[in-house]
């Protein structure tokens, strides 16, 4: 329910960034990389970020930064830390702590929740598509279902989830200069997901109304994403304990 909970956050650090140059400012609402480390850098939800392990004394001061610099490029381009933290935030200032009847098996599915809100909009830093490959940026970012299987799900029906999702179309209209016309349209309206037992492969197929959109996923969008997020060796999710020998994204009119 709240994994896209941070895109309000990434549309007011997107606007910051572009403002930069001629306003001071931090990065999301004042909060600093460095105190969001101080104050959640424990917490399970950045664990990831370490290779899905805690931090250590040994730690070298240059792992620390590149760690401070992830922190920092999620906050500004995703909706996934900047949801994770809010999520977080949300859950403690209303538990009780310290609780007489804690739980700690719900402490940790709400911890776990919060990494995945966050990893589930992390490919592009792990990494980007240059030249039809693959290159790999932070290759302990990779998500695993034997890993990690709640925040590989959660990423993989995102990606599933395609259709009925509106755009706004602005029109003037000629009664006046302050009419205007508002239609909402889905570029996708369906989603098709197919099991082939012979290959034993996946396949999620949009179903789009528009010629435009279905000639863009088509030459586009879906090459780089089939490659980002399902390429064997070094997409985002690495499916091979699922015992699939491929997922494929495909468009139909």
């Amino acid at each position: 329910m709240f994994h896209d909970i941070g895109y309000p956050w990434q549309f007011s650090a997107g606007v910051q960034t572009n403002l930069a140059a001629s306003a001071p400012g931090n990065a999301l609402f004042g909060l600093s990389p460095e105190k969001i480390v101080a104050e959640y850098g424990h917490r399970l939800l950045f664990h990831p970020l370490r290779g899905y392990k805690p931090a250590e004394a040994s730690d070298p001061p240059a792992w620390r930064d590149s760690f401070q610099n992830l922190v920092a490029d999620g906050l500004r381009t995703t909706h996934g830390v900047p949801g994770a933290l809010a999520f977080l935030h949300l859950n403690d200032m209303l538990r009780v702590h310290p609780d007489p009847i804690d739980r700690p098996v719900r402490r940790f599915c709400v911890e776990w929740a919060a990494m995945a809100i966050m990893m589930h909009d992390m490919h592009k830093s792990y990494a980007e598509i240059n030249d039809g490959r693959v290159v790999v940026k932070n290759p302990q970012l990779r998500l695993s279902l034997r890993r990690d299987p709640l925040s590989f799900l959660l990423t993989l029906c995102d990606v599933i989830q395609g259709f009925d999702r509106p755009d706004a179309q602005f029109e003037r209209q000629t009664g006046g200069p302050d009419i205007i016309e508002i239609e909402y349209l889905e570029r996708c309206k369906q989603v098709r997901v197919e099991y082939d037992a012979g290959d034993r492969s996946l396949s999620i197929c949009y179903k789009y109304t528009s010629s435009a959109d279905y000639v863009l996923a088509q030459s586009k969008h879906q090459p780089e994403e089939n490659l980002l997020y399902f390429d064997p060796a070094l997409g985002y999710l690495d499916f091979e304990s699922l015992g699939l020998s491929a997922i494929r994204l495909r468009a139909e009119k």
